[in-house]
Protein backbone atom coordinates (compact mmCIF):
# COMPACT_ATOMS: atom_id res chain seq x y z
CA UNK A 1 0.00 0.00 0.00
CA UNK A 2 1.10 3.76 -0.85
CA UNK A 3 2.49 5.41 2.09
CA UNK A 4 4.05 8.59 0.34
CA UNK A 5 2.05 11.56 1.67
CA UNK A 6 1.28 13.31 -1.89
CA UNK A 7 -0.81 10.45 -2.73
CA UNK A 8 -3.30 12.68 -3.77
CA UNK A 9 -1.32 14.63 -6.57
CA UNK A 10 -1.52 10.89 -8.41
CA UNK A 11 -5.05 10.18 -9.74
CA UNK A 12 -7.25 7.61 -8.26
CA UNK A 13 -10.19 5.23 -9.23
CA UNK A 14 -12.22 2.94 -7.26
CA UNK A 15 -13.32 -0.28 -8.49
CA UNK A 16 -16.16 -2.72 -7.19
CA UNK A 17 -17.03 -6.02 -8.11
CA UNK A 18 -20.35 -8.04 -7.34
CA UNK A 19 -21.61 -11.46 -8.34
CA UNK A 20 -25.12 -10.72 -8.55
CA UNK A 21 -26.70 -14.18 -8.72
CA UNK A 22 -28.83 -14.84 -11.97
CA UNK A 23 -32.21 -14.48 -11.50
CA UNK A 24 -33.46 -17.77 -12.87
CA UNK A 25 -30.78 -19.59 -10.35
CA UNK A 26 -33.42 -18.39 -7.91
CA UNK A 27 -35.96 -20.69 -6.26
CA UNK A 28 -37.17 -21.65 -2.64
CA UNK A 29 -35.22 -25.01 -2.42
CA UNK A 30 -31.71 -23.79 -2.99
CA UNK A 31 -32.54 -20.54 -0.44
CA UNK A 32 -34.85 -21.98 1.84
CA UNK A 33 -34.00 -19.72 4.85
CA UNK A 34 -34.55 -16.05 2.75
CA UNK A 35 -37.44 -14.50 2.90
CA UNK A 36 -39.45 -15.05 -0.57
CA UNK A 37 -39.58 -11.01 -0.66
CA UNK A 38 -35.81 -10.60 -0.73
CA UNK A 39 -35.58 -13.05 -3.51
CA UNK A 40 -38.05 -10.71 -5.72
CA UNK A 41 -36.41 -9.10 -8.78
CA UNK A 42 -37.08 -5.93 -8.24
CA UNK A 43 -36.90 -5.93 -4.80
CA UNK A 44 -33.17 -7.31 -5.41
CA UNK A 45 -32.27 -4.86 -7.97
CA UNK A 46 -33.20 -1.90 -6.22
CA UNK A 47 -30.77 -3.50 -3.63
CA UNK A 48 -27.62 -3.54 -6.50
CA UNK A 49 -28.27 0.56 -7.57
CA UNK A 50 -28.13 1.01 -3.45
CA UNK A 51 -24.60 -0.77 -3.65
CA UNK A 52 -24.04 1.07 -6.77
CA UNK A 53 -24.72 4.76 -5.41
CA UNK A 54 -23.20 4.35 -2.10
CA UNK A 55 -20.01 3.03 -3.00
CA UNK A 56 -19.77 4.95 -6.38
CA UNK A 57 -16.85 3.12 -8.23
CA UNK A 58 -15.04 4.41 -11.34
CA UNK A 59 -15.28 1.18 -12.86
CA UNK A 60 -17.94 -1.43 -12.05
CA UNK A 61 -17.57 -5.34 -13.02
CA UNK A 62 -20.75 -7.80 -12.24
CA UNK A 63 -21.29 -10.94 -12.49
CA UNK A 64 -24.23 -13.22 -13.10
CA UNK A 65 -26.33 -10.73 -15.07
CA UNK A 66 -29.12 -11.67 -17.24
CA UNK A 67 -28.66 -10.98 -20.72
CA UNK A 68 -32.60 -9.92 -20.96
CA UNK A 69 -32.23 -7.77 -17.40
CA UNK A 70 -29.94 -6.02 -18.50
CA UNK A 71 -31.01 -4.30 -21.43
CA UNK A 72 -34.62 -3.67 -19.45
CA UNK A 73 -32.65 -2.58 -16.27
CA UNK A 74 -28.86 -3.00 -15.76
CA UNK A 75 -27.97 -0.60 -18.86
CA UNK A 76 -30.37 2.09 -18.79
CA UNK A 77 -29.71 2.33 -14.73
CA UNK A 78 -26.10 2.61 -15.54
CA UNK A 79 -26.40 5.19 -18.33
CA UNK A 80 -27.93 7.52 -16.09
CA UNK A 81 -25.42 7.23 -13.23
CA UNK A 82 -23.03 8.40 -16.50
CA UNK A 83 -21.29 4.72 -16.65
CA UNK A 84 -20.78 3.30 -20.16
CA UNK A 85 -21.77 -0.41 -19.98
CA UNK A 86 -20.59 -3.50 -21.79
CA UNK A 87 -22.20 -6.99 -21.84
CA UNK A 88 -20.12 -10.54 -22.43
CA UNK A 89 -21.37 -11.76 -25.49
CA UNK A 90 -23.11 -14.84 -23.81
CA UNK A 91 -26.13 -16.25 -24.27
CA UNK A 92 -28.50 -16.10 -21.44
CA UNK A 93 -26.11 -14.88 -18.90
CA UNK A 94 -22.49 -12.84 -18.31
CA UNK A 95 -20.00 -10.53 -16.97
CA UNK A 96 -20.75 -7.05 -17.28
CA UNK A 97 -18.25 -4.25 -17.06
CA UNK A 98 -18.88 -0.49 -17.13
CA UNK A 99 -16.74 2.74 -15.96
CA UNK A 100 -17.34 5.93 -15.62
CA UNK A 101 -16.96 7.98 -19.07
CA UNK A 102 -15.34 10.83 -17.06
CA UNK A 103 -12.52 8.76 -15.86
CA UNK A 104 -11.80 6.11 -18.67
CA UNK A 105 -11.84 5.39 -22.28
CA UNK A 106 -12.68 1.89 -23.92
CA UNK A 107 -10.01 1.40 -26.16
CA UNK A 108 -10.64 -2.72 -26.25
CA UNK A 109 -12.98 -5.19 -25.59
CA UNK A 110 -12.63 -8.91 -25.81
CA UNK A 111 -15.39 -11.62 -24.85
CA UNK A 112 -13.94 -14.57 -24.01
CA UNK A 113 -16.09 -17.93 -22.18
CA UNK A 114 -15.16 -16.94 -19.22
CA UNK A 115 -13.89 -13.37 -19.01
CA UNK A 116 -14.65 -9.89 -20.58
CA UNK A 117 -11.03 -7.91 -21.06
CA UNK A 118 -11.19 -4.28 -21.62
CA UNK A 119 -8.07 -2.08 -21.90
CA UNK A 120 -9.26 1.61 -20.18
CA UNK A 121 -6.91 4.19 -20.33
CA UNK A 122 -7.15 6.96 -18.00
CA UNK A 123 -8.37 10.24 -19.21
CA UNK A 124 -6.41 11.96 -16.25
CA UNK A 125 -3.08 10.76 -17.36
CA UNK A 126 -3.26 8.69 -20.16
CA UNK A 127 -2.33 5.53 -18.55
CA UNK A 128 -3.46 2.09 -20.12
CA UNK A 129 -5.02 -0.27 -17.73
CA UNK A 130 -6.32 -3.72 -18.37
CA UNK A 131 -9.17 -5.13 -16.51
CA UNK A 132 -10.25 -8.80 -17.02
CA UNK A 133 -13.69 -8.94 -15.15
CA UNK A 134 -13.80 -13.03 -14.63
CA UNK A 135 -16.03 -15.82 -13.60
CA UNK A 136 -14.60 -18.93 -13.84
CA UNK A 137 -15.62 -22.71 -13.90
CA UNK A 138 -17.85 -23.28 -10.59
CA UNK A 139 -17.22 -27.19 -10.77
CA UNK A 140 -14.72 -28.20 -8.28
CA UNK A 141 -12.80 -30.54 -9.79
CA UNK A 142 -12.59 -28.68 -13.00
CA UNK A 143 -9.20 -27.24 -11.79
CA UNK A 144 -7.64 -28.35 -15.52
CA UNK A 145 -10.19 -26.02 -17.26
CA UNK A 146 -9.88 -23.25 -14.64
CA UNK A 147 -6.56 -22.94 -15.31
CA UNK A 148 -7.22 -23.04 -19.15
CA UNK A 149 -9.73 -20.01 -18.84
CA UNK A 150 -6.41 -18.19 -16.96
CA UNK A 151 -3.94 -18.71 -19.18
CA UNK A 152 -6.69 -17.73 -22.31
CA UNK A 153 -6.85 -14.04 -20.79
CA UNK A 154 -3.60 -13.68 -20.05
CA UNK A 155 -2.42 -14.87 -23.49
CA UNK A 156 -5.02 -12.04 -25.54
CA UNK A 157 -3.80 -9.22 -22.75
CA UNK A 158 -0.12 -10.12 -23.84
CA UNK A 159 -0.44 -10.36 -27.69
CA UNK A 160 -2.76 -6.85 -27.27
CA UNK A 161 0.31 -5.67 -24.77
CA UNK A 162 2.75 -6.24 -27.62
CA UNK A 163 0.82 -4.82 -30.45
CA UNK A 164 0.89 -1.85 -28.59
CA UNK A 165 4.35 -1.99 -27.58
CA UNK A 166 3.07 -1.52 -23.95
CA UNK A 167 4.42 -3.54 -20.40
CA UNK A 168 3.89 -3.82 -16.88
CA UNK A 169 5.89 -0.25 -16.59
CA UNK A 170 4.01 1.64 -18.90
CA UNK A 171 0.66 -0.57 -18.04
CA UNK A 172 -1.65 -2.19 -15.43
CA UNK A 173 -3.63 -5.34 -15.58
CA UNK A 174 -6.86 -5.59 -13.00
CA UNK A 175 -8.04 -9.19 -13.06
CA UNK A 176 -11.49 -9.03 -10.67
CA UNK A 177 -14.65 -11.11 -9.75
CA UNK A 178 -15.25 -14.63 -9.04
CA UNK A 179 -12.92 -16.96 -8.96
CA UNK A 180 -14.84 -19.95 -8.06
CA UNK A 181 -11.60 -20.86 -5.74
CA UNK A 182 -10.43 -20.50 -2.38
CA UNK A 183 -7.40 -18.77 -1.03
CA UNK A 184 -5.53 -22.62 -0.95
CA UNK A 185 -6.03 -23.62 -3.86
CA UNK A 186 -3.99 -23.23 -7.30
CA UNK A 187 -5.89 -20.39 -8.91
CA UNK A 188 -4.82 -18.33 -6.11
CA UNK A 189 -1.16 -19.64 -5.77
CA UNK A 190 -1.25 -19.01 -9.64
CA UNK A 191 -1.83 -15.03 -9.04
CA UNK A 192 -0.23 -14.63 -5.94
CA UNK A 193 3.06 -16.62 -7.10
CA UNK A 194 2.99 -15.70 -10.88
CA UNK A 195 3.76 -19.59 -11.39
CA UNK A 196 2.07 -22.63 -11.11
CA UNK A 197 4.04 -26.49 -11.60
CA UNK A 198 2.36 -29.52 -13.55
CA UNK A 199 3.25 -31.05 -9.55
CA UNK A 200 1.53 -29.02 -7.83
CA UNK A 201 -1.72 -30.00 -6.26
CA UNK A 202 -4.42 -29.06 -3.92
CA UNK A 203 -4.05 -30.17 -0.38
CA UNK A 204 -7.76 -30.62 -0.24
CA UNK A 205 -8.21 -34.32 -0.07
CA UNK A 206 -11.15 -34.32 -3.01
CA UNK A 207 -8.51 -32.45 -5.28
CA UNK A 208 -5.47 -34.00 -4.34
CA UNK A 209 -5.02 -35.94 -7.31
CA UNK A 210 -6.15 -33.19 -10.09
CA UNK A 211 -3.40 -31.56 -11.76
CA UNK A 212 -3.83 -27.95 -13.03
CA UNK A 213 -1.71 -27.88 -16.04
CA UNK A 214 0.16 -30.12 -18.16
CA UNK A 215 3.17 -28.16 -18.51
CA UNK A 216 4.90 -25.54 -16.05
CA UNK A 217 2.70 -22.29 -16.27
CA UNK A 218 3.45 -18.53 -15.99
CA UNK A 219 2.12 -15.04 -15.96
CA UNK A 220 3.42 -11.72 -16.92
CA UNK A 221 4.41 -10.94 -13.14
CA UNK A 222 3.18 -11.82 -9.81
CA UNK A 223 -0.12 -10.34 -9.16
CA UNK A 224 -1.24 -8.61 -5.35
CA UNK A 225 -4.36 -10.08 -4.08
CA UNK A 226 -6.26 -5.95 -2.75
CA UNK A 227 -7.37 -7.41 0.20
CA UNK A 228 -4.63 -9.78 1.16
CA UNK A 229 -2.49 -6.49 1.08
CA UNK A 230 -4.98 -4.22 3.30
CA UNK A 231 -5.25 -6.29 5.67
CA UNK A 232 -2.90 -9.69 5.40
CA UNK A 233 -5.41 -12.08 4.92
CA UNK A 234 -8.75 -12.76 2.44
CA UNK A 235 -11.89 -12.53 3.87
CA UNK A 236 -13.39 -15.25 5.85
CA UNK A 237 -15.75 -15.87 2.99
CA UNK A 238 -17.23 -13.66 -0.11
CA UNK A 239 -20.12 -16.47 -0.58
CA UNK A 240 -22.61 -17.95 1.30
CA UNK A 241 -24.46 -21.09 0.14
CA UNK A 242 -27.01 -20.24 3.51
CA UNK A 243 -25.86 -22.50 5.67
CA UNK A 244 -24.81 -25.02 3.60
CA UNK A 245 -21.98 -23.83 2.54
CA UNK A 246 -19.14 -21.07 2.49
CA UNK A 247 -15.83 -19.80 1.25
CA UNK A 248 -13.60 -16.98 -0.32
CA UNK A 249 -14.30 -17.11 -4.02
CA UNK A 250 -13.84 -13.73 -4.97
CA UNK A 251 -10.73 -11.18 -5.38
CA UNK A 252 -9.26 -8.17 -6.73
CA UNK A 253 -5.69 -9.21 -8.77
CA UNK A 254 -3.44 -6.45 -9.84
CA UNK A 255 -0.24 -5.82 -11.45
CA UNK A 256 1.91 -3.62 -8.40
CA UNK A 257 4.48 -1.87 -11.07
CA UNK A 258 2.82 1.22 -12.04
CA UNK A 259 -0.47 1.08 -9.57
CA UNK A 260 -0.75 0.94 -5.83
CA UNK A 261 -4.19 -0.48 -3.80
CA UNK A 262 -4.67 2.58 -1.57
CA UNK A 263 -8.03 1.19 0.46
CA UNK A 264 -10.17 -1.51 0.58
CA UNK A 265 -13.59 -1.94 1.77
CA UNK A 266 -13.29 -4.30 5.13
CA UNK A 267 -15.88 -7.10 4.35
CA UNK A 268 -16.90 -7.95 8.26
CA UNK A 269 -18.19 -11.38 8.62
CA UNK A 270 -18.25 -11.75 12.03
CA UNK A 271 -21.78 -10.88 12.94
CA UNK A 272 -23.12 -10.93 8.90
CA UNK A 273 -26.24 -13.94 7.91
CA UNK A 274 -24.94 -16.78 6.29
CA UNK A 275 -28.27 -16.71 5.02
CA UNK A 276 -28.05 -14.55 1.84
CA UNK A 277 -30.00 -12.98 -0.09
CA UNK A 278 -32.17 -10.93 2.37
CA UNK A 279 -32.64 -7.77 3.71
CA UNK A 280 -29.00 -6.64 3.72
CA UNK A 281 -27.55 -8.18 0.39
CA UNK A 282 -28.95 -8.95 -2.40
CA UNK A 283 -27.00 -11.67 -3.64
CA UNK A 284 -25.12 -14.80 -2.48
CA UNK A 285 -22.02 -13.41 -2.66
CA UNK A 286 -20.60 -9.98 -0.84
CA UNK A 287 -19.44 -7.07 -3.29
CA UNK A 288 -15.57 -6.11 -3.29
CA UNK A 289 -14.42 -2.40 -3.47
CA UNK A 290 -11.01 -1.24 -3.80
CA UNK A 291 -9.03 1.93 -4.43
CA UNK A 292 -6.22 2.43 -6.31
CA UNK A 293 -3.91 4.79 -7.26
CA UNK A 294 -1.84 5.43 -10.76
CA UNK A 295 1.70 6.59 -10.05
CA UNK A 296 1.68 8.76 -13.09
CA UNK A 297 1.62 12.40 -12.76
CA UNK A 298 -2.15 13.59 -14.46
CA UNK A 299 -1.47 15.25 -18.09
CA UNK A 300 -0.85 18.82 -17.85
CA UNK A 301 -4.08 20.49 -19.67
CA UNK A 302 -3.93 24.41 -20.99
CA UNK A 303 -6.22 26.76 -19.14
CA UNK A 304 -8.95 27.45 -20.88
CA UNK A 305 -8.34 31.22 -20.89
CA UNK A 306 -5.12 30.84 -22.13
Amino acid sequence: MAQNANIKSFPQFKLLTFNCLVQDFIDDEKYPHSDPAHLNWEFRFAQFKSVLADNNADVVCLQEIDENLFASHWQPYLNTQGYQAHYQKKPRWGNVTAFKATRFSLEWIDHRSRALLCLLRCLDNAHPVYVANVHLSAQGDKVEEKTNQVKSLFKQIETHMKSLNLTLSNSSIVVCGDFNSGPAQGIYKLFTEGKLSPDYRDSHSSLSAMAYTKTELRLPSPMKSSYFEMFKTEPTWTYSFQDRFTDTLDYVFYSPQVIDMVKVEKIDTTNKSKNIPNQDNPSDHLPMVVEFMIRVSPIRRLNSSA
